[in-house]
């Protein structure tokens, strides 16, 4: 076990996922128990969005088997304002597993940051 490497276990108090920008605050209250995850991929932010410099700011909630720690489903609490990006959230949680008997319910919030617009050339 103490092969493992920090990347094989993510440990969550809280899940923060956070894309492209400052850390957000971790919602207060929601997970009290730990959860580890063992697969999380980060949802994607994708290309034709940031083109377009769209964000938000949302909140889903993972419904996990907790004895097989396998997401069954996933909810949205509170959208990112942007579907595309909502959708890119439930298909990236809807792959995540935890521990088994760790958790049955988790919230994760999370943040799309889009790109600043470039500083005009100076002369």
């Amino acid at each position: 076990m103490r092969n493992l490497t920090i990347t094989s276990f993510l440990l969550i108090m809280t899940l923060v996922m956070h894309v492209g920008a400052e850390p957000i605050p971790p919602f207060r209250g929601i997970v009290t128990s730990r959860a580890l995850a063992i697969h999380a991929p980060r949802p994607e932010y994708p290309l034709s969005v940031r083109k377009r410099r769209l964000g938000g700011q949302g909140e889903f909630i993972m419904h996990i088997n907790r004895k097989t720690g396998i997401v069954r489903s996933v909810e949205i609490a509170k959208s990112t304002g942007v579907a595309r990006l909502d959708q890119s959230c439930i298909d990236a949680f809807q792959r995540w597993t935890f521990i088994p008997g760790t958790v049955s319910k988790v919230r994760c919030p999370i943040k799309f940051t889009p790109p600043q617009k470039p500083a005009p050339a100076q002369r």
